[in-house]
């Protein structure tokens, strides 16, 4: 009885620890937003004054994002959307970053974008 006990409670824990492990997508824009600047930050090495116009721009990009998620129902239009919005992203942060941080930001962006790709190839979850 007590090993049954013991094993409820091993993936009782378990099973909480896996949940609390991924990415929340229902975030707000703030939320959102301020994550992806402590992220850029730490990789990036920004300093406070560029953090400050980072955090702005992903306020933006993040607003936008959301209110296009609300409002467009067709996937294609949705998708080149996407796309005009994040170059309009990335050269916004081209002007923030100096070379070597904007070449180090579109390396990770590249990185990310492939950890994403094999999830839905293999089904696994990636971080």
């Amino acid at each position: 009885m007590k090993n049954l006990v013991f094993i409820a409670i091993l993936i009782l824990s378990l099973s909480t620890q896996l949940t609390a492990q991924r990415p929340q997508r229902n975030m707000d824009p703030v939320e959102r937003s301020k994550k992806q600047t402590e992220r850029m930050k730490e990789l990036l090495e920004l300093s406070d004054e560029q953090a400050v116009k980072i955090q702005e721009i992903n306020l933006d990009f993040a607003k936008q994002v959301q209110e296009m998620r609300k409002n467009n129902t067709d996937r294609e239009a949705m998708r080149e959307s996407m796309q005009t919005l994040r170059a309009e992203h990335k050269e916004q942060m081209k002007k923030v970053l100096n070379e070597e941080q904007y070449q180090k930001m579109l390396e990770d962006e590249k990185k990310m974008q492939e950890r994403r790709m094999q999830g839905h190839q293999g089904g696994k979850y990636h971080q």
